[in-house]
């Protein structure tokens, strides 16, 4: 639990400068997973705060933020409607830092193209800066660049695994 309710000076977060570790190279995503439930968030109408971004080595971000009942990207004034006070899985995938695709639930909410930022590559997560203060419950936040599946790793994994198993029995 991140409890940033104690006042608009105060504010808990999470952040990992990651020089280098950010930006996929050619045929590499960048993945973030994380769950988490809105608990509360004060006072309206800055109801925008436990929030979410990544920043890249080109100096490109993209900024989650929620309030009980939406998420929605800073910059692009994307958002979505989410049931409140239940836990929920967001996926973000970048395969340049320049566009990406959200997920909520495994679904597809809205994709975009970052926008320009001052500091260099880093992930954070928590209790925003925004005037609101918030309480939210995290299950996991992971991340990182990984291999993007094509469709001839997807037919060669589907292959091994539908191959017949062959035994031979052996006796001594």
């Amino acid at each position: 639990t991140i409890d940033g309710m104690q006042g608009t000076g105060v504010y808990d977060d999470y952040l990992m400068d990651l020089p280098g570790a950010v930006d996929p190279g050619p045929g590499e995503v960048f993945v973030a997973q994380w769950r988490m439930r809105v608990d509360d968030v004060t006072p309206p109408p800055y109801d925008a705060d436990p929030r979410v971004g990544f920043l890249s080595e080109q100096h490109r971000f993209a900024s989650f933020v929620y309030s009980e009942g939406s998420v929605r990207e800073l910059a692009a004034h994307q958002s979505i409607p989410i049931a409140p006070s239940i836990f929920h899985t967001y996926e973000y995938r970048s395969p340049d830092m320049l566009t990406y695709e959200f997920y909520v639930d495994g679904l597809l909410a809205f994709g975009g193209s970052t926008t320009f930022g001052v500091f260099g590559p880093r992930v954070a997560w928590g209790d925003g800066w925004t005037p609101s203060e918030s309480r939210s419950t995290w299950d996991y936040v992971r991340f990182g660049v990984v291999p993007e599946p094509t469709g001839l790793g997807f037919a060669l994994a589907f292959g091994i695994m539908a191959a017949p198993r062959r035994s031979r029995r052996v006796t001594c």
